[in-house]
């Protein structure tokens, strides 16, 4: 998780600097979005790696994951164009919340208040997903 969140920001501080590309929002609420980020990520992987024991089972599956979540979060049109129930699907999702956050913290100057809705979300999924795991590793242990 610490090394997502480290190249994280070396991309964001990279790009905005080397890129000239200004960035109106906050550092605080860009590093809880990128600490979110992380968290998210780390454990989307860790369930992944929990349900698929070996390694090219897993890699397929996190492909599987990555490329609808990848055209469903928002990045590559806007989520309103989408039939309704994409639009569902997608914010079960956490990068349709770091999409959506992101753009308002860089591109809109959105502050933590205007924020909270999408850490909110994303606080939500990881917890889920952090009680999934529990339960998924729980349930691997009393199968051993």
């Amino acid at each position: 998780m610490l090394a997502g969140f480290f190249w994280t920001a070396i991309c964001v501080v990279g790009g905005y600097s080397w890129l000239e590309i200004p960035f109106r929002g906050g550092i605080l609420p860009s590093v809880i979005l990128t600490l979110l980020l992380s968290l998210n990520a780390a454990l989307v992987g860790s369930v992944a790696g929990a349900v698929v024991k070996d390694k090219v089972g897993l890699v397929q599956v996190l492909f599987f994951f990555s490329m609808p979540a990848l055209l469903l979060s928002g990045g590559s049109w806007p989520l309103s164009s989408m039939p309704r129930l994409l639009q569902g699907l997608a914010l079960l999702l956490p990068s349709t919340h770091i999409m959506t956050a992101y753009r308002r913290l860089a591109l809109e100057g959105a502050g933590f208040i205007e924020l909270l809705p999408a850490l909110g979300s994303l606080a939500g999924l990881g917890l889920a997903l952090l009680i999934l795991l529990r339960w998924l590793l729980v349930r691997a242990e009393r199968r051993v």
